[in-house]
């Protein structure tokens, strides 16, 4: 794919993830389920089912178009499920998700999203302040700067968000390795002659994440307020 190309795509990308999750919390009953600290097993299908459809929809339009690589969020959206619902909702979610992809011959998608949704919500067991997950920013420097503030008073190793942020270029970077030697097993949008382009690849996944986690934010804010 061209670089020109890719970073059309890119952009449109973020705006498909920010109008994917505008939507979504138009409905109560998904707000229900996504503000939740306890979910039963049930309310995680739910909660699985609600993003990862419209999801799968973008993945298969993606493979039929075979130019729209803008609306494969899949990465990503295993990530969200992980984070915000644990590791149950981040495994079912990469299941979910993965179907179009295995379908279509793709046969490394879907244990790859199954292995991000869970190492999602693995961290978010991890989480000592739950805040810090809706809190998050795809901008790296605010985190740093959030790591010293925060390690002044009281000095600690642990720090969720940077460590999100680093679990999400690593299993990038899986991806990428994942599509270079096993061709045709797994989708993912490449440029390796273009630095320049190959970091705003990285960048973009990491941003899309972080847009989707402010709008949701933003309407919890607004919940808390209204109560």
């Amino acid at each position: 794919m061209e670089p020109r190309l890719i970073l059309i795509n890119l952009l449109v990308k973020l705006g498909v993830a920010a109008a994917v999750s505008s939507t979504l919390v138009r409905s109560k009953e998904f707000k229900k389920l996504l503000f939740r600290e306890e979910r039963t097993f049930r309310q995680k299908v739910y909660l699985v089912l609600w993003f990862g459809l419209p999801i799968m929809v973008g993945v298969w339009f993606r493979i039929v178009q075979k130019s729209f690589a803008a609306g494969d969020l899949s990465f990503e959206t295993a990530l969200l499920l992980g984070v915000i619902g644990g590791r149950w909702a981040g495994s079912l979610g990469g299941i979910l998700i993965g179907i179009p992809a295995l379908l279509h011959g793709e046969w490394a998608a879907m244990p790859f999203e199954v292995l991000s949704g869970f190492l999602a919500g693995q961290l978010r067991t991890m989480a000592a302040n739950k805040d810090d997950i809706w809190s998050f920013s795809p901008f790296i420097d605010q985190s740093i700067i959030r790591l010293i503030r925060r390690n002044l008073p009281r000095p600690r190793l642990f720090d969720w968000q940077v460590m999100f942020f680093w679990t999400v270029i690593g299993l990038r970077f899986v991806q990428t390795e994942l599509a270079r030697y096993f061709a045709g097993s797994v989708f993912s949008m490449e440029s390796p002659e273009n630095y320049w382009v190959y970091s705003a690849i990285y960048a973009a996944t990491v941003a899309a994440i972080g847009i989707e986690i402010k709008v949701f934010n933003s309407v919890r804010i607004q919940i808390k307020l209204e109560e």
